[in-house]
């Protein structure tokens, strides 16, 4: 049973299962469930992720379950022996043995069935490459067009569409060698033809080795005990000489100088869908300063919505980001003159996907007719990789923007963490391509909606794929601490977040505990505070942060008009880590949030004076505790 502590650090279903540490000779690699991670030979990390991904018609993941593994150690080698089943819109069972040998060749071959007649668009042996190393590496291959040979890039690259179809970073191949100055990694594939694709479009963490071209006439159809065989082979050597690197015990951030970027602006997404406030609720997001909120208008939005979002804002006392999702042909007739004072930016996405351009914007910015010169940002209201794929014409706007779901391939905690990251290429990647502010949001926990569905006739049960029972857990707020944390060091003019109210929000709904609502319509879930901080940045000059491990740790840093210093660092592992502060003295008044925490930071009548509350530490460490994250503030001498 799952304790209240471990659903307020975890959510309701509670810690994970431990991965099992996998160690032979030179090569050290976790098991996670069936999967294999972090595969390091000699402390360099080869492979992030090795595993078998099944994805239905609509391109959503069919996660699996472990049936049986069994793990043998011998002298030189591990063998791994798994059954895993995928239950749900595609049923599909395999068989499958990894073999990791001292020398760093490991070998995983997997033999499995569909189960029924079934709709899929993808079965089989995936690699995800750590994009820290692999970006700017060199590539050679060997493959249906015979051999090839390039660069992986350092930016984010595009995901081309090519007759109709998403084509790949690089050729099609059976082989592929992947090589830096010190390391080369050759995998050789049997069983189906195999393509790379950069994730960071999704803003996931790695270059991504999949099997089954996407050229291919997908949806397939799969009839009952249709076979499915594959295999991979991976040798490393060296290119240089290379000592082992141990893994560090603690974990080291470094506090610089300012960074010539300024902190951005935080907002909230308030759709035509969403829970108003109640009046106690009001009166604590009123405390949140230098936020705004964003606002959505389309096809569908109604008078009595806009009437009711705009009397929010002034509520708040916050200025509107205006969303605008259509065309100028498409949107209703409704007067949004009452809302002209409170617009300090309009955002305008294409309804049917793609990115919007210049004149598509200014076009519905005509429509609406407001008279003051209000900054134009075009963009994508689905994920980066539209915007990096169409790259439009942007002559006449004032910004670009785009949103960010950390879940668009995978949700567990690990891939979340790793990918969190790559939230700063998508930044770099926008600017070098448009040179305009760049201004990100929503970030939502969960997919808002999937652009890739091309049948949305699965019944939807509880929860719906855009709600995360993980909303309200100290985990979602150190996983925005890290958002935060790339997206200031980037650059980002603006970010709007989650929802102010209910499963997509920051505090519990007035509609009190029932399945579909958060427990209780006081509680103030922890991301709250994690935004109400770092908005009370917003403007300050943000501060060089350099964290010796970013897996484990995130930190954002700025520094006010005064001198003074505001640290938010957040522990990311769901272990206690040591936490080592360089470059901010030695005397600091903290304030943690974890699963220790007073009652009244999670009550909306307690949690004001809760914020105020903070303790002094001397000395420059600090343990922090499962997804912990503490505020930090030091004066500058």
């Amino acid at each position: 049973m799952v304790t209240t502590t471990e659903a307020l650090v975890w959510g309701p279903e509670g810690p994970p299962p431990a991965a099992e540490r996998i160690k032979i000779g030179r090569v050290e690699a976790e098991l996670d469930g069936a999967d294999l991670r972090w595969v390091t030979v000699d402390g360099i990390e080869i492979v992030r992720r090795l595993y078998v991904a099944v994805r239905d018609h609509n391109w959503d993941t069919i996660p699996p379950s472990v049936l049986e593994r069994k793990v043998v150690m011998s002298n030189d080698h591990v063998d791994i022996r798994l059954r895993v089943g995928h239950v749900g819109t595609v049923h599909f069972e395999w068989h499958g043995e990894i073999s990791v040998a001292e020398s760093g060749e490991i070998t995983f071959e997997i033999r499995g069935s569909h189960l029924k007649q079934q709709r899929y668009n993808r079965v089989g042996i995936v690699v995800h490459h750590p994009p820290e190393r692999m970006s700017g590496c060199s590539y050679s291959l060997s493959g249906p067009a015979g051999p090839a040979e390039g660069v992986l890039p350092h930016m984010i690259g595009p995901q081309a569409i090519v007759n109709g179809r998403p084509a790949p970073l690089i050729p099609t191949f059976e082989r592929l060698e992947l090589h830096d100055r010190e390391v080369a990694c050759q995998f050789e594939f049997e069983g189906d033809l195999f393509e790379i694709e950069d994730q960071r479009n999704w803003t996931d963490g790695s270059f991504k080795t999949y099997s089954t071209p996407l050229s291919s006439d997908w949806p397939f159809t799969a009839e009952p005990d249709e076979h499915v065989r594959q295999s991979l082979r991976l040798e490393v050597r060296y290119r240089t000489a290379v000592s082992h690197r141990p893994p560090a015990v603690g974990v080291t951030a470094r506090i610089g100088a300012r960074s010539g970027q300024r902190v951005p602006a935080f907002g909230f997404d308030h759709p035509p869908d969403a829970a108003r406030p109640g009046p106690d609720q009001i009166d604590l997001l009123r405390t949140i300063a230098s936020a705004y909120l964003r606002i959505e208008f389309g096809p569908d939005t109604t008078a009595a919505y806009l009437a009711e979002a705009s009397a929010l804002a002034r509520d708040l006392d916050w200025p509107v980001e205006l969303s605008i999702n259509g065309d100028s042909d498409d949107l209703p007739d409704v007067d949004l003159r009452g809302l002209e004072d409170l617009v300090v930016r309009i955002v305008v996405t294409r309804r049917a996907g793609g990115t919007a351009d210049a004149e598509h914007a200014q076009r519905v910015r005509d429509r609406i007719g407001f008279a003051g010169r209000i900054p134009l940002v075009a963009g994508t209201n689905a994920y980066f990789v539209d915007l990096n794929r169409d790259r439009p014409d942007m002559d006449g706007c004032d910004g670009v923007a785009y949103p960010i779901c950390p879940q668009v391939h995978a949700s567990d905690i690990r891939s979340m963490v790793e990918g969190v990251i790559t939230q700063s290429d998508t930044v770099e990647t926008a600017r070098m391509l448009f040179g305009l502010p760049v201004h990100v949001g929503p970030v939502a926990l969960a997919p808002r909606f999937n652009p890739n569905a091309t049948d949305v006739s699965t019944p939807v049960e509880w929860p719906p794929p855009s709600v995360d029972l993980r909303q309200p857990t100290l985990f979602t707020a150190s996983w925005t601490v890290a958002s935060v944390a790339a997206l200031t060091a980037a650059g980002a003019n603006s970010v709007t977040y989650y929802q102010l109210m209910g499963w997509r929000g920051i505090l519990g709904d007035r509609f009190g505990p029932r399945p579909e609502h958060p427990p209780g319509p006081d509680m103030v879930f922890p991301a709250f505070h994690v935004l109400a901080d770092v908005a009370s940045m917003s403007g300050y000059a943000s501060a060089q942060v350099s964290v010796s491990d970013p897996m484990r740790v995130a930190a954002v840093a700025a520094v006010d008009d005064s001198g003074e210093v505001t640290v938010l660092v957040s522990n990311l592992s769901g272990q206690p880590t040591r936490l080592m502060l360089d470059g901010v003295g030695t005397a600091w008044r903290v304030r943690r949030l974890c699963a220790d925490s007073e009652s009244e930071a999670f009550d909306c009548r307690g949690a004001v004076s809760w914020r105020s509350m903070t303790e002094a530490i001397t000395g420059p460490s600090l343990t922090l505790a499962p997804f912990e994250t503490d505020l930090i503030r030091e004066r500058q001498r």
